[in-house]
């Protein structure tokens, strides 16, 4: 068994006067619970079994829907097994996902599928 660090770092950068917080992007209940808050309490992935350093979905969905309008790119220099695309794809965004290692550009491109796939079944 490993030890693993159950925190994230998140460092948020941008050109002054550039960016809006646009409160109308989250509900009255999720700025209640995250939206000002400088600490987040989300489960961990307990089994990276495809991935070493996976993040939870509910992490990358908080990100971007603070930071981004629906519509927007997202980029993901480090895809790793798409975790951050998948959130961007179930929250009308589109993505830029960059990652070296061929294995997990294959491991992505199946998880973005299945959740694209997964949104075409509800869709109206």
């Amino acid at each position: 068994m490993k030890s693993v660090s159950e925190f994230e770092d998140l460092y948020i950068f941008w050109k002054p006067g550039e960016i809006v917080i646009d409160r109308e992007r989250l509900s009255p209940e999720e700025w209640k619970k995250w939206g000002y808050r400088q600490i987040w309490e989300i489960p961990s992935v307990r089994r990276n079994d495809d991935h070493e350093a996976k993040f939870p979905e509910e992490l990358a969905c908080r990100v971007i829907k603070l930071f981004s309008q629906k519509g927007d790119i997202v980029l993901d220099p480090f895809l790793g097994s798409g975790t951050t695309a998948v959130a961007a794809v179930k929250l009308g965004r589109h993505f830029i996902g960059i990652e070296k290692e061929s294995q997990y550009v294959e491991l992505s491109r199946k998880n973005i599928a299945r959740a694209s796939t997964q949104l075409n079944l509800f869709a109206g």
